[in-house]
């Protein structure tokens, strides 16, 4: 197995590259599934983020997303150890579950009040996609507990796809609420919408 960070070639089924220490990429295989990310390998940038493997919707791209990103590569590299994705994690969950089970019911209720009757159908939609996101966020942290239980990191990788659709709900969410408030054409962000839930083939 060839290390992502150093480029050394390591006997099949190594965890740890035997030169520079750093954790090796379990390969996904078709019996754990296809995913949108695949694992290149490359030399700082083991599963193709910064080679725009990742395609931001309206280069909106949330904190929780580019903070996971950062300590996975991190991790991977030996630069950190287990305890600081625990900490990411931790802040992703934090965030998200004050998102849905704080913030989203007020915003809900303001929905429905009879003031918001001629922008119901957008408000219903913008909070439709932030709320599915931030319910992906969640699924993005128990995938990765997963790697805590058994080291494979196919589930970093798996983890971070997840973590990036929901980066893209809860961006495309935003960005309607945006440029619905700012007065501007939304014809175009509601066609990305709709282009983009086709083909994850998400439902709201």
């Amino acid at each position: 197995m060839k290390c992502f960070k150093c480029g050394n070639d390591n006997p099949q089924g190594s965890r740890i590259c035997n030169l520079c220490n750093a954790r090796l990429i379990v390969p996904l295989d078709d019996k754990r599934g296809e995913i949108d990310i695949k694992e290149v390998g490359s030399k700082g940038d083991p599963f193709g983020v910064r080679s725009k493997k990742f395609d931001f919707s309206c280069h909106y791209e949330t904190g929780n997303f580019l903070r996971l990103v950062k300590t996975v590569e991190e991790l991977l590299s030996g630069n950190m150890d287990e305890k600081d994705l625990r900490e990411s994690l931790s802040v992703i969950e934090k965030g998200s579950k004050g998102y849905l089970y704080s913030s989203l019911p007020r915003i809900r209720k303001k929905i429905e009040a009879p003031a918001a009757s001629d922008c119901r159908d957008i408000l219903q939609r913008s909070a439709d996609l932030t709320e599915v996101g931030h319910l992906k966020f969640l699924e993005t942290i128990e995938e990765i507990e997963k790697f805590f239980e058994d080291g494979e990191t196919y589930h970093l990788e798996k983890g971070l796809n997840i973590c990036h659709k929901a980066n893209n709900l809860v961006s495309l969410g935003c960005v309607l609420a945006d440029k619905f408030r700012d007065g501007e054409d939304i014809s175009d962000i509601n066609n990305k919408i709709e282009e983009y839930l086709t083909k994850e083939g998400i439902s709201l």
